[in-house]
């Protein structure tokens, strides 16, 4: 039932998202259950009921909040610290109790543009 999971992170002032989606392969008929997401080391996660109707609803979205109090760690370029990464795990149980899992491997990095002034003799 659970065909793929896709995670982008961003960054919302101290805290993270994490802007999940999942996409479902379901053939016929509506289903139900529940899908468990979950950020491992952390103790990040949450369990939400997830309802679909077959054709229309193939993909589920849900932002999961990570709070700074959470101890993540930053990924960082190569020399300037260490590549901190971490797997989100994906497990949906069908309410006629088939489980479906997959799972993703993340990191929290920011990116900053610097600008800084530049002379406008080609000399300097």
């Amino acid at each position: 039932l659970l065909d793929t999971v896709t995670v982008e992170v961003v960054q919302d002032g101290e805290d993270w998202i994490l802007v999940t989606r999942s996409f479902f392969n379901i053939s016929g008929n509506s289903q139900s259950g529940h899908l468990n997401i979950f950020l491992d080391e952390t103790g990040v996660g949450v369990d939400v009921p997830v309802n679909l109707n077959a054709p229309s609803d193939v993909m589920f979205a849900y932002n999961l909040t990570v709070p700074k109090s959470s101890g993540v760690q930053k990924w960082w370029p190569n020399g300037y610290g260490e590549q901190k990464l971490y797997k989100v795990y994906f497990t949906f149980t069908a309410e006629d109790s088939e489980v479906t899992s997959q799972h993703r491997t993340i990191g929290f990095r920011t990116v900053e543009l610097v600008q800084d002034p530049v002379s406008n003799n080609a000399s300097q």
